[in-house]
This record gives structure tokens, C-alpha cells and sequence, in this order.
């Protein structure tokens, strides 16, 4: 009874939405590198093959559904290339663990099909038979080989294996193997085919307007520093993988970084020298150092402004800090005063003086005693603007009698609020300080 229940169980085949899920999940995981490369790269590779089978084999329907779900993330021979992988995803694997390539076709061609064919028996799998599927033969014009062909072909190889000792292989560079395509030796040179580097940027940027354009633009004196930015992204790993996106339209940041939102840093423009220095000192640390960010794109752009803002408030303060010292170097304080710092906010000497200073030392220096004091008894769950508004509210209410004293501290605390592990100088408390 249990077996002709099992007979009538039908194998649904995957839905297509689910198909493209699971090719979009994939190449998220990808992006990441390291372990996840690999599982995503095979997630992707079974993806695509089950979806051709579905198409029965036909590879024009498959590059329209790509298309049509904003999943052609690569051309047709890497497209063809991960369909091959995914009829034999053991060997892929096994292949992608070895490998220090990121180029699926050379990954197909050279390193699993020798290996499938019995050209090349790795100790991996040596004296495993691995039959080659029609649909992985698609452009070969070698046979498919049967199991006892495979058997022989692995005994073969076994035989003639060479007793000459291998010289050691230097040791690689800590450099990404990247997809580099050169360029056609006849007719007309595109633009960039001159320019260093340029099969990498061939390789990666494959819509060809797109180079013409970006070729174009590199040869220009306010263009040249983006091909150096270029470069460092697609070396770094930053650009991702080979694709067809084209911003050479607008030439903003996102022709560096294809995977952006498309409406995303619209006003920095690659030809403006500014936007070459915050590329190069922001974005891209940014992005190596918080590289979870590239699964949520649409933060990108925000997080790039906090961090440009902090770090344009660091240098401002920095700025200010180096004055009031120079200041004080410069005998700027009568005689016992000393310098007061709240929050990294130089306040005494005055930053002015040619403006008359809201309050006077004394008035700083109880004011500071005040914050402290106010400081050590706050809420410990409370937030620095929490606890600076609260501490100017409390002063308002001797504002009518002290205003110079309640400047002070508002000073202060607005200081705090900005910055609450910032730099401190305030001058001691008195012994016995009001008693």
C-alpha cells in the first residue's frame, strides 16, 4: 500500500518566481566573498540550471527571463558557464574550494570540464566517475562520455601520471584573480583600449557604450583621477561582479559602484575634484570596513553623509582646538586664568575677542562646576541631549538674576551634547567650595 501511495506522489517542478529568489539570493550571498562567494555562486549555478531545463534547453528564452526579472547579472557565456556548473554541483564545489579564479567561464573551461572529460583526475576525485549531462555538452562538439569510458579514461591518467617532481608554485599575491578581457587587435581601438588596466575595466564593464563612454571621459583633465577610482574599486572588490549596468549618463559615483540605487549620490559628479577626494577617503574605507552594507544599498548614501559629517566636525574642532592653543601660546589670558576646553569646544580664552564674551571667567568657571556637578547626578539611562536639555532648563530659572552665568552653561552643555567624549579642561574646584 505504502509503495503505490509513493507512485502517485508527482514532482511539482520549482515555481519561476521561486527560481528567481533564489538566483537573486545567490548573488547577494556572493557579493560578500570569502565561504559565502562560494555558496552563492552554487545556489546560483543550481538556479540557472534548473530554470534552462525548464526552457527546455533554449537559451534565448533564458536570457529573456533573466532580463525580464532584472537578474542578468552577467553575460551570456557566464550565464551558459554557472548553467554548466549546475549539473554538477559536487564537482563545482570541489572546483570553487580549489580555485583562486573568480571567472566562471575559466572556471568551467579549464578547470571542471578537463576534469569531467578525464583529461585531468585531481586526488580529490580520482577513481570517481563523473558522467557529463547533454545539457552541460550543449557547446561541445565532444561526445557525452559513458560510465566505463570515464572508468578508463580515469585509469589512463593514472598510468601516465609523470614522475618528474613539480617545481613549487610561487607563492600568490594577495591580489584578487579578476576577469580581464582584452580587446580586438583589428579595426577601430575603442577609447579606453589604450589606458592601463584596461581588460580589467573591459572585463567588468560590459556594456560597450558604457566604456566608449567612460573611455571618453578618463582622457579629459577633470576625468582622469574616476579611472584610477575605477580601477581601485574593481581591485578591492568594491565594483562586484561583471555587469551591464550603465551610469555614463550622468558619470556620478555610481558608475564606480554599478550596484548603487540609481537615484543615489545624483550630485557627485566624477569630474568634480571633491567628489574624487571623498570617494577616496569616505566612501570607500566605509565600505571595506563595513562591507554587511552592500545587502542594504539604499543605506549607503546615508551612511556616507553621518560618517562625512562626523568627520568634517572632528577636523572643525581640531581647527578650533589648534587656535586656542595658539592663543594661549600667544599670552592671550590675564594673569590667573587658565584655559577651559568643555567637549572638545574651546571656551575661554574667547574665540573672539573683538566680540564682548557673553560671561566672564568666573562665570565660566561655575558654570563649568555647575555641569560637572549636574552631570554626576543625571539619570545614567539618560542620553546626552536628554541630560543637556534638562540642565538648561534647570539654569533658565536664574537667568533673570545670573544671565551671564546661564550663557555659560548653556555653552557648555550644548557642547556636550554634540560631542559628550570630548577633550575637558575645566579648572579645579576650590577646598570647601560653598561652605
Amino acid at each position: 500500500m505504502a509503495e503505490d501511495d509513493d507512485k502517485k506522489i508527482i514532482d511539482v517542478p520549482t515555481p519561476m518566481n521561486v527560481l528567481v529568489d533564489r538566483v537573486r539570493a545567490g548573488h547577494q550571498r556572493a557579493e560578500r566573498g570569502g565561504q559565502e562567494w562560494i555558496e552563492g555562486v552554487l545556489e546560483m549555478a543550481s538556479a540557472m540550471h534548473e530554470a534552462r531545463d525548464r526552457f527546455q534547453n533554449d537559451d534565448r528564452r533564458l536570457g529573456i527571463w533573466t532580463i525580464e526579472n532584472e537578474i542578468d547579472f552577467f553575460n551570456q557565456d557566464d550565464r551558459n558557464a554557472l548553467v554548466n556548473m549546475g549539473a554538477h554541483l559536487e564537482l563545482a564545489r570541489i572546483v570553487l574550494e580549489e580555485a583562486r579564479r573568480r571567472s566562471f567561464q575559466l572556471i568551467w573551461r579549464e578547470e571542471m570540464k578537463p576534469r569531467l572529460e578525464g583529461k585531468i583526475t585531481p586526488p580529490e576525485i580520482r577513481g570517481v566517475v563523473i558522467p557529463m549531462s547533454r545539457s552541460a555538452m550543449r557547446d561541445d562538439q565532444s561526445p557525452t562520455l559513458t560510465p566505463e569510458r570515464s572508468e578508463i579514461a580515469a585509469q589512463e591518467t593514472e598510468k601516465v601520471e609523470p614522475a618528474i617532481p613539480q617545481k613549487a608554485e610561487p607563492t600568490p599575491t594577495p591580489k584578487l584573480d579578476l576577469p580581464r578581457k582584452e580587446f580586438r587587435k583589428r579595426g577601430r581601438q575603442a577609447a579606453s583600449a589604450s589606458l592601463r588596466d584596461a581588460d580589467l575595466v573591459n572585463a567588468h564593464m560590459l556594456e560597450k557604450q558604457a566604456r566608449a563612454e567612460f573611455g571618453k571621459f578618463v582622457r579629459t583633465p577633470k576625468g582622469r583621477p574616476a579611472r584610477a577610482l575605477l580601477i581601485e574599486s574593481i581591485e578591492t572588490g568594491l565594483y562586484g561582479p561583471p555587469t551591464r549596468a550603465d551610469s555614463t549618463t550622468s558619470m556620478t559615483v555610481r558608475v564606480l559602484l554599478p550596484w548603487l540605487p540609481q537615484r543615489s549620490f545624483a550630485g557627485f559628479h566624477l569630474k568634480n575634484p571633491l567628489t574624487h577626494k571623498l570617494v577616496r577617503e569616505v566612501l570607500f574605507p566605509m565600505l571595506r570596513e563595513r562591507p554587511e552594507l552592500r545587502e542594504t544599498p539604499h543605506l549607503v548614501e546615508r551612511e556616507f553623509n553621518a560618517r562625512r559629517r562626523a568627520i568634517e566636525e572632528d577636523a572643525r574642532r581640531k581647527s578650533k582646538l589648534d587656535g586656542h592653543k595658539a592663543k594661549i601660546q600667544a599670552g592671550a589670558m590675564a594673569a590667573g586664568e587658565q584655559p577651559i576646553v568643555a567637549f572638545g569646544e574651546p571656551l575661554w580664552p574667547p574665540q573672539r575677542p573683538d566680540l564682548t564674551s557673553p560671561y566672564s571667567y568666573k562665570e565660566l568657571c561655575h558654570a563649568s562646576w555647575f555641569v560637572g556637578y549636574f552631570l554626576g547626578i543625571a539619570r545614567p539611562g539618560w542620553k546626552p541631549t536628554e541630560t543637556a536639555m534638562a540642565g538648561r532648563h534647570l539654569a533658565k530659572y536664574i537667568e533673570p538674576v545670573q544671565p551671564g552665568f546661564v550663557a555659560a552653561v548653556r555653552a557648555i552643555f550644548n557642547a556636550y551634547e554634540d560631542h559628550p567624549n570630548g577633550e575637558q579642561q575645566f579648572p579645579p574646584i576650590p577646598v570647601n567650595f560653598g561652605n
